[in-house]
Order: structure tokens, then sequence, then C-alpha cells
């Protein structure tokens, strides 16, 4: 999908910059082989700048996503947020753009399609191990019940005296 922004008068040197806020649709992604769902549109907001090879974009962005918790996998909804700083090039101007993890190329004179700036931004606004809450226990390796909600029906196994100190340190881990 995607999200166009007419800029022909920063191309034209109109103007030096231009706002937008607005609120956008975002699809659905899958990250670290689990599903992100967007649980309404994205808050971005951001300037324009014109400068001789292209376009600047400095903003943010305020997204609801409904993620899988890494203890207890269960689903769970989590606001994040995104600081953007990208480029958009002419054609041929690219290399002007080192500082930048990613430089998009303005295709129109007249426009500039935002998504795919937004999606990476959105991607790397989220943790690697998402948890639902600090305080969750997850499951139990052996029986799988929820911790969270249950006791375990697991047979706890007598530790060798001499083996405690082991157990210690993996449980501080």
């Amino acid at each position: 999908m995607k999200i166009i922004i007419n800029v022909k008068k920063l191309y034209d040197y109109e103007e030096v910059y231009q706002e937008e806020e607005s609120d956008y649709e975002l699809e659905d992604f899958e990250l670290f082989s689990e599903a992100v769902k967007l649980k309404g549109p994205a808050h971005v907001s951001f300037r324009l700048s014109r400068v001789r090879s292209g376009i600047i974009l400095d903003g943010r962005m305020d997204a609801r996503v409904e993620l899988t918790c890494v203890r207890c996998l269960k689903r769970f909804e989590k606001d994040v947020e995104a600081e953007m700083h990208e480029a958009f090039a002419i054609p041929g101007f690219e290399e002007n753009f080192e500082g930048f993890d990613d430089v998009y190329m303005i295709e129109r004179q007249s426009e500039i399609d935002i998504e795919p700036a937004l999606h990476s931004n959105l991607v790397v606004s989220i943790p690697s191990n998402p948890i639902c809450n600090e305080a969750c226990k997850g499951i139990c390796e052996g029986c799988g019940a929820d911790l969270n909600t249950e006791t375990c029906a697991c047979k706890k196994e007598e530790i060798d005296p001499r083996l405690e100190i082991l157990k210690k340190l993996k449980d501080s881990l």
C-alpha cells in the first residue's frame, strides 16, 4: 500500500520545508516468524526539508501493535514509537546521503511514497523479545502450564548438593 505525499513545491524550491501530521493505515507483517498486527492507524508527524540532492524526512511515529510474548506465548498489545530520519534522493544523487541507513528514490518530481520508510522504522522499533509484562512467569518447560495462571504439575527434582551452586547461577541468569 502506497502512502503518497505531494512534494511538488519542495521539489521546485517554492518552499524549503513542509510539515505533515496524519494517521496512516499500515499493513500487518511478520517479524522473526511471528505475526505483528497493527491495532489501528499509525500516528505520524514529520517535516520534509528540501536539500540540494533531494528531500529529508524528520519525524515521529506512534503505533499500537499486537505481539506474542516470548515467555508465555500469549498475544498482547504494545505501544511503540519511532524517531524517523530518512532521505529521498533525486535519481543520480543517492551517494550524497552516506549517513542514512536507507535512501529512497524520488520517482516522480511531485510525489514521494513514504510507506517503505514508515514500515522500516516501525520494524526496528519493535522489541526483538517482546514481553507482555515484566512480572510474566512464562510457561513451564516440563508440562507447558502457564505459570501466570496455574501451578506446575511437574515433579521437583532433588539436586545434588554439590551442584546446587550451578542451579543458583542458572537461576540468577
